[in-house]
């Protein structure tokens, strides 16, 4: 019999996990569809499980499931429903008349009401900085679920009544279906609002909260995203005493998540990374320069993904004067795992 198999963990492997435990931060409260979690609430009593966002983004996120099907009465299995327009609504919108949440058998069930409902409940929920619905569906989809008419699909694509509801009484609230994260960019901009969202509140809090200490800190990263918008930010903390502290705070925070929410592509970081190997070139030897600037152009060619030229600048401003809070929050992103790959 091999001993070592049923073994606990050696004293050196006990310590790297209480000091990984330490390390790692509380995880973040963010809402979710059950079925993506491989809860069986579908209609058909099936799941849609999400492997990644469960096993990988799960380390990081304290998901809250929601099946809001299930959540207002609705059995497992049950008929299907579906978004159906308003009769006096054109095939090229649904706006302003929102679609109805009606069974596709039995047209006299409508539970449009009662999942709008849901999500302005679930929306209350102060603890949430994020969420992560499931596309296509009639109560959860963020953006092109079929509208269907008496004849059929029409022209128009609707937003699921719960999503639509949860999103309108929470604007702010970093959201995504699950096929956004297989998008580096796009699940980029989306870990990276809602963990910026998790650090505002957690400011708030403490009551420790500084608007302008923490647009400092985030100012690299909010200019790799939408540079206007950060002047533009900026410009309004300068002009803080003109508003009342309350009011500029939501004022400010909404514009945050508004610039974080376009995502940045590689040309944009590549011309943050420039700037900060600018700033510490002179320290550098000319072999280190010459890594650097390298690195660099593999970034630009795709070779590498931007966790590499990141890594090795983060190195070299450890050492360096000039560094800062911005120059942190943007080299060393948290969660690192979830940066893009090569």
């Amino acid at each position: 019999m091999d001993v070592r198999a049923h073994s606990g963990p050696t004293a050196g492997q006990q310590r790297s996990r209480r000091e990984a435990s330490r390390a790692r931060p509380a995880r973040i409260p963010v809402g979710i569809s059950s079925c993506l979690l491989g809860e069986a609430v579908r209609y058909d009593g099936g799941h849609k499980r999400d492997a990644w966002i469960v096993d990988t983004l799960g380390q990081w996120f304290e998901y809250r499931p929601v099946c809001p099907e299930v959540a207002i009465g609705l059995g497992v299995p049950r008929p299907p429903i579906r978004l159906e327009a308003a009769p006096h609504a054109s095939d090229a919108s649904d706006a302003p008349d929102a679609p109805r949440v009606k069974g596709i058998a039995d047209p006299a069930l409508d539970v449009t009401d009662a999942l709008e409902a849901l999500g302005r409940e679930v929306a209350g929920n102060d603890e949430l900085c994020g969420y992560i619905f499931k596309a296509g569906s009639p109560s959860c989809g963020m953006e092109g679920v079929p509208v269907h008419g008496p004849d059929g699909p029409r022209a128009a694509r609707g937003r699921g009544a719960f999503a639509r509801a949860l999103m309108a009484a929470r604007p702010g609230l970093p959201c995504s279906e699950e096929w956004q994260l297989g998008d580096p960019a796009l699940r980029e901009s989306f870990v990276r609002r809602v963990v910026v969202r998790h650090r505002w509140r957690q400011g708030v809090e403490s009551g420790a909260l500084d608007v302008a200490g923490f647009h400092e800190r985030h100012r690299l990263v909010l200019m790799a995203h939408d540079p206007a918008a950060c002047r533009r930010l900026g410009s309004m903390l300068a002009d803080a005493g003109r508003t009342p502290p309350p009011r500029l705070a939501e004022a400010y925070l909404g514009g945050l998540m508004a610039a974080l929410g376009r995502p940045a592509g590689r040309e944009d970081h590549l011309g943050i990374l420039r700037r900060l190997l600018r700033t510490i070139e002179a320290n550098l030897t000319a072999s280190e320069r010459g890594e650097l600037h390298e690195c660099l152009e593999d970034y630009r060619r795709g070779r590498v993904g931007r966790a590499i030229p990141a890594r090795l600048l983060r190195h070299h401003y450890r050492q360096a004067p000039q560094r800062s809070a911005a120059v942190d929050t943007y080299l060393e992103p948290w969660p690192a795992e979830l940066q893009d790959r090569p």
